[in-house]
């Protein structure tokens, strides 16, 4: 009311801009609170009153959404593999079946080299 007819009755227009924030963030800090409130008590307040709700809704948007693409199976999968890859030492891998990766096979084989059963 008091940008609309220029009349005040002692208070700002941060005393007001304050209440309507805790207001609509719901935290009701009381009455007497803002009887010393300095600038830098009402940016960092107003700040951590917007902040931290977005900040948990968006974690939140990312756990739903999470859940519901369904993707948590396929990353525990990729999860599993990579965790058994980092496990592994003293291994070979054979790419493509042809003479020269049979021949090598045969190697392995007249050597004592075990196949992987992982």
């Amino acid at each position: 009311m008091m940008i609309v007819n220029g009349k005040t009755d002692g208070k700002s227009v941060t005393d007001y801009f304050f209440h309507t924030i805790i207001t609509f963030t719901t935290i009701g800090y009381t009455e007497g609170y803002t009887d010393n409130l300095t600038v830098n008590r009402l940016v960092s307040s107003v700040f951590l009153m917007v902040a931290f709700p977005l900040v948990y809704f968006y974690g939140l948007a990312a756990a739903v959404q999470v859940v519901l693409q369904g993707d948590i199976k396929n990353k525990y999968k990729h999860w599993r593999m990579y965790s058994k890859m980092e496990r592994m030492k003293d291994h070979y891998i054979i790419c493509g079946l042809n003479e020269t990766s049979k021949e090598i096979m045969r190697s392995f084989i007249k050597r004592d080299i075990p196949p992987s059963s992982s």
